[in-house]
């Protein structure tokens, strides 16, 4: 490993560390005209998106508890540059909303309307005039709550009279740091969905985030459906995913299927630096919190993928799989293992067992191409796109987030 990959890494490590976040979070401030320390919520609401509508009725819960000052800013969908399968994410987010319902015990029609892009935009005008934060929620849940209901003439009866003001708060929500609705911005840090809310309620209690606890032991081996784990080297949720999943197989005897994808750019697929920045640094956040080694990153895009994907592409046996992505993926995101040299790679491989001369064979065969191709197909047939995924059987979840209702599936 060099020099100069190591310095780097460590500097990378220091920025994603609490002092760099803290560092961060006063810079961020600043940058947008805020004293560090001061401020109060900034929650940026997507009326077409029905997690964006949980993430309100969970704030309205909360709301009688807490002092701190609240603003309601509306904008409109993800735009494209950090949104690349529109269709899909806004498919994913219904399935994804009436399983958060149900976990945080909020109400959600148990069938979705799908309301026009007509109907969100009258919402969306409706909430456009400024107004005590209390007021503006009770009028957000409201108007959502016929909107998902699919409920026509309610809406209509539940905007006559509200004045109509086009607004959307997008560019400043993007200068905060952030991408999409659904979220919430205090002092310097962004707290997107119902899955970051853990963090939020932390931050505004003084308390510690506990992280999210897996079964006991299962059955034994066969005694749960196969998972698919569609994976990338380059996605540090990927990295974070890979313990705590293997340890759920452990648990409940599900055999685990290792289905590498490109990453997001090698598939030509937009990733801007808004989404890059706030990616890793949720990444690191989450690692402190389930104890994982993160932040000293040797980037593997590109040539460092390839070797990765040609080397696993030989390995056959489950077994051997899971165990090279496992030590790639911790030589990559908290190693500085650059695994686009030969010195690094064969530092991860011979961890492995596996022998150097099998290894330099393996990545002069471009095999590796048609598995991942046939993946990264099979990934967009499941409704998802994104990594990681998990499939078992004709369901779907995709992000580490959701490895809690892996566990029900499996031990269901």
């Amino acid at each position: 490993m060099s020099a100069l990959t190591q310095l780097r890494g460590a500097l990378i490590a220091a920025f994603l560390g609490p002092t760099g976040q803290r560092l961060r979070r006063h810079l961020r401030q600043l940058s947008v005209g805020e004293l560090p320390g001061r401020g109060g919520l900034e929650v940026y609401h997507d009326p077409g998106d029905p997690v964006s509508h949980l993430l309100l009725g969970q704030l309205a819960r909360a709301l009688p508890e807490w002092t701190v000052p609240a603003t309601l800013y509306v904008v409109g969908p993800p735009t494209p540059d950090v949104d690349p399968a529109p269709d899909d994410r806004r498919a994913y987010r219904r399935r994804d909303a009436l399983r958060l319902s149900r976990r945080h015990d909020l109400p959600l029609p148990e069938t979705l309307g799908v309301p026009s892009a007509a109907a969100v935009s009258r919402v969306r005008r409706a909430l456009g005039a400024p107004g005590p934060f209390a007021d503006q929620l009770d009028l957000a849940l409201r108007l959502g709550d016929r909107l998902w209901a699919d409920d026509p003439s309610g809406l209509d009866a539940a905007l006559r009279g509200l004045p109509s003001i086009d607004v959307d708060h997008t560019a400043r929500m993007r200068r905060r740091g952030f991408y999409a609705g659904g979220s919430v911005y205090y002092r310097g840090e962004w707290f997107p969905d119902l899955d970051r809310w853990p963090y939020l309620e932390a931050e505004l209690r003084g308390a510690s985030v506990a992280p999210l606890a897996l079964p006991g032991p299962g059955a034994g081996p066969g005694s749960a459906p196969a998972v698919d784990l569609y994976f990338s080297f380059r996605s540090p949720y990927s990295y974070l995913a890979l313990e705590r999943l293997f340890q759920l197989a452990d648990h409940t005897g599900a055999a685990v299927t290792v289905r590498p994808v490109l990453p997001m750019v090698m598939r030509d697929l937009a990733v801007p630096r808004v989404k890059r920045l706030f990616l890793v640094q949720d990444a690191a956040r989450e690692a402190r919190r389930h104890g994982i080694p993160f932040g000293r990153i040797a980037d593997p895009l590109g040539e460092g993928v390839e070797r990765c994907l040609a080397v696993l592409h030989r390995l056959r046996e489950p077994a051997r799989r899971r165990d090279f992505v496992r030590v790639a993926a911790r030589g990559i995101w908290s190693e500085a293992l650059d695994v686009a040299t030969d010195a690094d790679l064969r530092t991860i491989c011979e961890r492995v067992g596996l022998s150097w001369s099998d290894v330099q064979d393996a990545l002069v065969d471009d095999g590796w191409r048609r598995e991942v191709a046939d993946n990264q197909a099979a990934l967009r047939a499941a409704g998802v796109w994104g990594v990681p995924s998990f499939v078992v059987g004709d369901r779907a979840l995709w992000g580490q987030d959701r490895l809690d209702v892996l566990a029900e599936w499996l031990t269901a």
